[in-house]
């Protein structure tokens, strides 16, 4: 559980220097803004956005068959997962434990320790 909790900690801290150096970015790139059209800045901060877009990775089929067998025994023995997946053109970590595997929508629904339901889409 300890460890859990320092990278929940070390994560919130990387994701605060990322949003510092994000911003800081967007004042040095985006100087000249008052003598801009609204609709160039507009097109300037998508642009600024777009280069904090992570590209999806691929796996092997021996990580794949790895990963089975550690959410099988997940699944089984009740024990928490943590888990990094693609969405929405950024990575997302998920603690938690495996509530169960839905067949038909190739889905794994996790549940975190708040009580919140995950979805996530294997297919995608």
């Amino acid at each position: 559980m300890v460890r859990i909790i320092y990278i929940n900690i070390s994560l919130m801290n990387e994701c605060l220097k990322l949003k510092r150096f994000i911003e800081k970015s967007l004042d040095k790139k985006i100087k000249w803004t008052s003598m801009m059209l609204p609709e160039h800045v507009k097109l300037l901060r998508d642009w600024a956005k777009e280069d904090t877009y992570e590209q999806k990775r691929e796996l092997d089929e021996q990580k794949i068959e790895y990963m089975n067998e550690i959410l099988s025994e997940a699944m089984e023995f009740q024990k928490n997962v943590t888990l990094t997946h693609y969405r929405g053109r950024n990575y997302e970590l998920v603690i938690g434990s495996i509530h169960y595997w839905d067949d038909l929508g190739q889905k794994l629904h996790i549940v975190d320790r708040f009580g919140d339901i995950h979805r996530i889409s294997i297919n995608e």
